[in-house]
C-alpha cells in the first residue's frame, strides 16, 4: 500500500497524553547526524524531534520509533502511579516450567 500524500504530523494525542512533533535541522539534535529524539519540554509534555534533513521515508520510521519510547515510559510511568489500575495473572505450574 503506497501513501502518496503523508505528512509529519504536528502532534499525536493519546488518552491522558499529547505528542508534540517538531521537525528540526540537524543542529539542534546534537545527535551527530542522527535522525531524531525524544524528550519532555518544561510543561512536561513529550516531545518527538525529527531531522529534517532526512527523507520523508526515514521521518516517519523514526516518527514511529521515537512513538515506541514515549510508550514505554508512558506505561511505565502509569503503572507506578495507578498500580491497581494494572491487573496481572499468576502464571500457573505449567507455564513456569
Amino acid at each position: 500500500m503506497k501513501i502518496k500524500s503523508f505528512r509529519i504530523p504536528e502532534q499525536i494525542v493519546l488518552p491522558g497524553l499529547v505528542v508534540k512533533v517538531r521537525q528540526v535541522a540537524p543542529s539542534e539534535l546534537d545527535l551527530g547526524g542522527g535522525s531524531g529524539a525524544w524528550v519532555y519540554d518544561e510543561d512536561g509534555l513529550a516531545v518527538i524531534l525529527l531531522n529534517k534533513a532526512k527523507a520523508l521515508a526515514v521521518q516517519r520510521y523514526t516518527l514511529l520509533h521515537e512513538l515506541q519510547h514515549v510508550m514505554v515510559d508512558y506505561l511505565d510511568q502509569s503503572i507506578e502511579r495507578y498500580p491497581r489500575s494494572f491487573q496481572t495473572k499468576q502464571m500457573c505450574k505449567a507455564a513456569k516450567r
